[in-house]
């Protein structure tokens, strides 16, 4: 069934089924890829900007957003598939009975991408995030144990770890959040962000 016969469908129907709901998720999907892969491109850039690591676009780095941005798009069409369900319908009980079915496709086809491109732009910001945070996280590790090592000379500085910032509206977090630990301890307490929209990470300080 290609998008015509899809919307077709759908707007005699004037109802969705799961079938068809993810069916038009896909489409939404392969048709936004491009719009996916540059939301997430900016994403990762304002995110790699605010932890001073700027995105380098090399033809790998172009291959792994393809990747990625197909993989947000199918994360979006999850995640998303019972409101687009309910969504649709709802825009679909307010287009006029009497308005030309050419019409009324197009308004249908032009508000669902404007629903994916809302939905892209959000999943993207929060995967470049979680993305760029988690990188952060690992390098901070890895500098820790290296310090501990002597790789950057005897004695080694007095370090620990703070996990920043000390507010939190997650119960997880909370329990960490404005806690200090030793370098030891770090393999004991979670990667951050440990979660979707984690705010937190770990900066080594002196003391």
């Amino acid at each position: 069934m290609n998008r015509d016969d899809l919307l077709r469908a759908a707007l005699a129907a004037f109802s969705l089924t799961p079938q068809e709901t993810a069916t038009i998720a896909t489409l939404i999907a392969d048709n936004a890829a491009v719009g996916y892969r540059s939301a997430y491109h900016d994403a990762l850039r304002a995110a790699g900007v605010r932890n001073s690591a700027p995105l380098i676009v090399t033809p790998l780095v172009l291959m792994q957003l393809q990747l990625r941005s197909q993989q947000m798009a199918q994360t979006i069409a999850a995640t998303y598939q019972r409101e687009l369900a309910s969504a649709i319908s709802g825009f679909l009980a307010t287009l006029d009975d009497n308005a030309p079915e050419q019409a009324a496709q197009r308004d249908l086809w032009y508000w669902l991408q404007r629903w994916a491109s809302e939905r892209a732009d959000y999943k993207a910001g929060q995967i470049a995030n979680a993305e760029v945070g988690y990188a952060a996280d690992l390098a901070t590790r890895s500098a820790a144990q290296a310090i501990q090592s002597g790789q950057y000379g005897p004695p080694p500085p007095r370090l620990r770890a703070r996990v920043v910032p000390s507010e939190s509206s997650s119960d997880f977090c909370q329990q960490y959040a404005g806690q200090t630990f030793t370098l030891d301890e770090l393999n004991d307490i979670p990667a951050f962000p440990a979660h979707p929209n984690c705010i937190h990470e770990i900066e080594l300080e002196r003391y």
